[in-house]
């Protein structure tokens, strides 16, 4: 698999939520969102060990529907474009699977 890279992290003086709506390519954002994503179910599991559901609810919430959840983070993000992207999803995960 080539992956094109359009742009370059030290090109984004503002990484906020327009920018990834604005300059990140479909694969770039979809890339974003899973390892944000599997980055709270990481961190959730590791405060939670050896209970697995916090992660696991995390996860779920994002493969069970990947085209709803990309419309919430969307509609987030297009609402929200001047806040950073990670802290927004974790808005969404918290209110789906709490803390």
């Amino acid at each position: 698999m080539t992956m094109t890279n359009t742009w370059k992290p030290a090109e984004a003086t503002n990484f906020d939520a327009g920018f990834v709506l604005d300059q990140m390519e479909t694969d770039q954002q979809t890339f974003f969102l899973i390892g944000t994503v599997e980055g709270f179910a990481y961190q959730r599991f590791l405060k939670d060990k050896p209970d697995e559901s916090g992660m696991s609810c995390i996860q779920n919430w994002l493969y069970g529907d990947t085209a709803k959840r990309w419309r919430q983070v969307q509609a987030l993000f297009s609402k929200h474009r001047e806040k950073p992207p990670a802290a927004l999803i974790h808005a969404l995960v918290k209110r789906e699977c709490g803390e």
